[in-house]
């Protein structure tokens, strides 16, 4: 007998719970993981002895670790991160907003575990602070702790240079860091409860909008707080607990990125207009919304202003966002239409939706034996030719 077709008992119950909290009927899920319908539903009326092949696939559709499907009840679930959308998400929208947040927790959970497989007992480099503390204080320090000048960051050639920098920058204390395409309105969210903590960013997002968004979640982080941007918020000033904790993440951001004394010596030198502020987000590649926040907070411009200018970065960026969606769709449907298959970069496209930390994670298991190649390619989404190739790449 080999070791795929070997079988375990596997309890209904929880096989149930792993379908039904990723959203998947009986027959979506037969139909898209190519197991047969009947033997899916015999399974979730008793338990069944499964074979080790059929539970790694059920693994896999349902981001389950292999080990919680064969616990012998469903296990208490983490709380999703908390998040307010004032604009009302559509059902469908909202659906897809959870089951990445179900994909991100379970690399997390499988990151915990080849941690625990390769013997790394290190834990993320991150300091945690209290939410009744200085958030410009705060951001004061960890810029320190990053030792990234602000000429260095004004030298960065564009917005994308910079966003790669600073995620670099992020993953160097230990925290993963995906970049997947999310629904308009959500810009990312943070998982701060398990080591490694993780950060999703939202790639129909603009670069510089990715920015503030990485430094927002990664005060989350620091506050061990979790939350999903919700970027109609970066403007309320608000007063309850959880927006006290936005705000705080917010402050942060905009501190971090841009140090008081540079942004006050910019606006004092070329001016607060409308030119002067796209010219000041070109040099800092910061977002006009983060920006304007910062400026608004250092009394450089007046509310009246702020507001008014604020409300108008919103609807572009939300309107940048909508015509990204548009265009990939477009693109999809011109190549459907013209029997051409798009061709995608395998490997740019697993180091931005896994990570470094995670890649290099799962290649480090699999080279000392803790894992097989198989679940080295379960894991990363690529195929046995792209394992090399992503090992030279990071």
């Amino acid at each position: 007998m080999t070791r795929e077709s070997a079988t375990l008992m596997v309890s209904h119950r929880v096989l149930e719970w792993a379908r039904r909290t990723y959203g998947y009927t009986v027959s979506e899920a037969s139909k898209v993981s190519g197991i047969n319908e009947a033997s899916l539903s015999k399974w979730e009326s008793e338990d069944s002895q499964i074979s080790l092949s059929a539970i790694r696939k059920l693994s896999k559709l349902y981001k389950r670790s292999f080990e919680v499907l064969l616990l012998p009840a469903p296990p208490q679930e983490r709380a999703d991160p908390k998040y307010r959308i004032s604009e009302q998400q559509p059902a469908e929208e909202t659906r897809e907003t959870k089951l990445i947040i179900r994909e991100a927790k379970w690399i997390q959970d499988i990151a915990e575990e080849l941690k625990e497989k390769a013997e790394d007992k290190t834990k993320a480099k991150v300091q945690r602070y209290d939410s009744s503390s200085a958030a410009e204080k705060a951001a004061q320090e960890e810029r320190r702790k990053f030792g990234i000048e602000i000429s260095t960051q004004m030298k960065w050639r564009d917005d994308k240079e910079a966003l790669r920098e600073w995620v670099k920058a992020v993953e160097s204390k230990g925290i993963l860091i995906f970049q997947v395409s999310m629904p308009v309105g959500v810009r990312g969210f943070s998982i701060p409860e398990k080591d490694p903590p993780v950060i999703t960013l939202n790639t129909i997002d603009t670069p510089n909008s990715r920015i503030f968004t990485l430094f927002h979640e990664y005060a989350h982080i620091l506050l061990g707080e979790s939350g999903i941007c919700d970027p109609s918020n970066l403007h309320v000033l608000e007063s309850t607990k959880r927006k006290s904790i936005e705000n705080w993440c917010n402050d942060f951001a905009a501190a971090f990125m841009m140090p008081a004394n540079d942004v006050k010596s910019l606006a004092t030198r070329i001016g607060t207009s409308q030119s002067s502020i796209s010219k000041m987000c070109r040099d800092l590649k910061a977002s006009t919304e983060a920006l304007l926040i910062r400026l608004y907070e250092l009394n450089v411009i007046e509310y009246g202003f702020f507001k008014q200018e604020v409300e108008l970065a919103h609807k572009r960026s939300i309107t940048y966002q909508k015509e990204q969606v548009e265009k990939r769709k477009r693109l999809r449907e011109k190549m459907k239409k013209e029997g051409k298959e798009l061709k995608i970069d395998v490997v740019g496209r697993a180091r931005r939706i896994r990570g470094t930390n995670f890649i290099r994670l799962v290649l480090y298991n699999r080279s000392k034996g803790t894992i097989t190649t198989k679940d080295a390619m379960d894991y990363l989404s690529v195929g046995p030719e792209n394992l090399d190739k992503l090992q030279t790449s990071v």
